[in-house]
Formats: structure tokens, sequence, C-alpha cells
């Protein structure tokens, strides 16, 4: 996790290590997943990061986005799966 905190200025890596140290285990390996990426990752994307079935991403997703941790990053990708554009998310800043 370190390397990945290593993309942002200093101030926000204690931010966001303060943040994860407090969030439930899965919400946390979905906010490092983000973390570690700057584009951004589509809910499939970190489906595969993480090896983990679609529900238990979306839910987390959803608990992230309520918490305003993660927001839509105004892109989208193509879904593998589906060929359909999807969002892309991303901490907030």
């Amino acid at each position: 996790m370190a390397k990945s905190l290593c993309l942002f200025p200093e101030s926000q890596r204690a931010s966001y290590k303060d943040i994860l140290e407090k969030l439930p285990e899965r919400r946390r390996a979905v906010m490092s997943a983000l973390i570690a990426e700057v584009d951004g990752l589509t809910t499939q994307e970190i489906c595969n990061r993480l090896n983990w079935p679609i529900n238990r991403v979306s839910g987390r997703i959803s608990e992230l986005k309520e918490a305003q941790l993660i927001e839509a990053s105004g892109k989208t990708r193509r879904n593998d799966l589906s060929g359909r554009p999807v969002t892309v998310w991303k901490v907030t800043a």
C-alpha cells in the first residue's frame, strides 16, 4: 500500500492512511485499489484486481460513495463483459 500512496502529496498520503485505518476490511480493500490507480477504476476492474464477485464490490462502492470517499470521475470505459460504457470511480480529493 505504501507504494500506491506515494502517488499523492504528503498531506493526502497521511489523510488516506488515516481513513484506511478506520474502514472495515472490504471497504479498505476497494479504497486501496482506487488509491493505487491514478486514472480510477470501473467496478469490474476493481472486481478483477481483488478477485471478488461483482456484488461484493458494488456494495462497497455504494458505501464509499455515500461516505463521500469516492466519486464518479466523469469518465467512462467500455466494460469487457457487456461492451457498454461504465463509470470510472476515483477517490475524492
